[in-house]
């Protein structure tokens, strides 16, 4: 009995100490410069984003926010950089659906598990894209498009940055719900992609709304649906896929997160941080320039997000037999 008491009270000790002791580390924190990384190139979206939100946390915690980009395999050892970091708060990472929801099943032996090696800080901002046909397509609408295509099989083609891009699963997730089958061709990069869908080499592409708007305007391309789960407000005149086959949407999402282990309070005050940045004037401008959406929200929502992505697009590449390259 006194053995068990003791043992209790040790216990109750431990915790009681270990509590005190994360409340005032929380408290101090952060007392150095914090390290941001990002598994993407220097210059692309990502990167942009992470900059903004690096500068605007500066000036919030105090302390120099270090961007660094770890480019290269579809984001993979830049996320894997992120999982392995020591957790304490001071290295953290903008990574995305890519490396999160996607590569666990495009990629055989991804290093980290999305579910267990990350404490999510936010859901930072999403992004949609358009589905654009070149003028010489005879569709005006979702249904006239689908309807050429069941009667074609085969014949229309859809551009793509590359294999296992998120405009390669949101074509492969029509070309799913809608029954239709579609030729992919794969580009090594978007702005190559996009530039033979200018020039009528291929019919369609799910692209930004931003760049693929400014053509639509110009008479270039001609805009058929958004890729949301319903308009958006920037361009209300096009519709939702959603709206003939309610349920689909693709999201391109960017979410902040640290290695799991990071103590509750820290994630908490990041939390907390890039809420008040994502209400800023500034960043709520940049990011409509990125074409994007600002989230926000618990770190739970996060979370939620990529348990549900998973295996969306495990059935999709499953289904399309898609093979990274």
């Amino acid at each position: 009995m006194v053995r068990k008491f003791a043992s209790r009270l040790l216990a109750s000790v431990v915790a009681t100490a270990t509590v005190f002791a994360t409340g005032a580390m929380a408290q101090a924190y952060p007392n150095k410069p914090i390290r941001m990384i990002v598994p993407y190139a220097a210059g692309g979206p990502t990167d942009v984003l992470a900059r903004v939100m690096a500068q605007k946390l500066t000036e919030s915690v105090g302390q120099n926010v270090i961007v660094e980009n770890k480019p290269g395999a579809n984001g993979i050892p830049g996320t894997d950089a992120i999982a392995k970091a020591t957790p304490d708060g001071y290295t953290i990472g903008l990574s995305t659906i890519g490396p999160l929801a996607v590569n666990p099943s495009l990629i055989a032996n991804v290093p980290y598990d999305p579910l267990k090696d990350f404490a999510p800080i936010m859901l930072l901002a999403r992004s949609y894209s358009m589905l654009a046909v070149h003028p010489s397509v005879p569709a005006n609408n979702m249904r006239e498009l689908v309807a050429l295509a069941k009667a074609n099989p085969g014949k229309y083609s859809y551009a793509t940055g590359g294999v296992g891009t998120t405009q390669h699963l949101s074509g492969e997730l029509l070309s799913n719900v809608a029954g239709i089958k579609m030729l992919h061709v794969p580009y090594k990069g978007e702005g190559a992609a996009q530039s033979d869908l200018l020039g009528g080499q291929v019919h369609m592409m799910f692209t930004s709304t931003i760049i693929a708007n400014t053509h639509v305007k110009a008479g270039k391309l001609r805009a058929i649906a958004v890729a949301s789960a319903q308009r958006l407000p920037s361009i209300p005149d096009v519709p939702a896929i959603a709206e003939t086959y309610p349920g689909f949407e693709v999201t391109a999402w960017f979410g902040m997160v640290a290695p799991a282990g990071t103590p509750e309070p820290i994630v908490r005050r990041l939390n907390d941080a890039f809420q008040a940045v994502l209400k800023n004037p500034e960043v709520v401008k940049k990011l409509e320039d990125l074409g994007a959406l600002p989230a926000g929200g618990p770190p739970s929502d996060l979370m939620a997000l990529i348990r549900s992505e998973l295996p969306k697009w495990r059935d999709v590449i499953r289904k399309a037999d898609i093979k990274a390259e």
